[in-house]
């Protein structure tokens, strides 16, 4: 998703599985520029121009799984780049995903099946 957000000219499409956003609960939220450019969430709000005009043409999938809170931030990031107009869309999975490499196998040929 950051990569999406910095980089919307050379990449067109991203996909996010079980992803947090948001990554001030790893480094504290006095990370300084180094968490505002690393997390969407935070530089998002501040974006306008040509740079936001081409991430409007651009597409974000946000998968997860429904358990562990991590389905709600999901939901939280979708609202984020809706209020933008970046396009977008959850696909949640259902409880019985968890935030775990097994789901990701299964999540991962889904999606590239469908982007390419």
């Amino acid at each position: 998703m950051s990569l999406l957000c910095h980089y919307p000219d050379v990449i067109t499409n991203a996909v996010g599985m079980s992803g947090t956003y948001d990554v001030a609960r790893f480094v504290g939220e006095n990370a300084g520029d180094d968490l505002y450019f690393a997390t969407p969430s935070y530089f998002l709000p501040d974006l306008n121009g040509e740079h936001l005009a081409l991430l409007q043409t651009r597409h974000a999938i946000l998968a997860s799984g429904e358990g562990g809170g991590e389905h709600r931030r999901v939901v939280a990031a979708c609202a984020r780049l809706g209020r933008k107009g970046i396009p977008n869309r959850v696909d949640p999975w259902g409880s019985e995903y968890d935030h775990d490499w097994s789901t990701w196998r299964q999540m991962l040929p889904k999606y590239l099946g469908e982007l390419v």
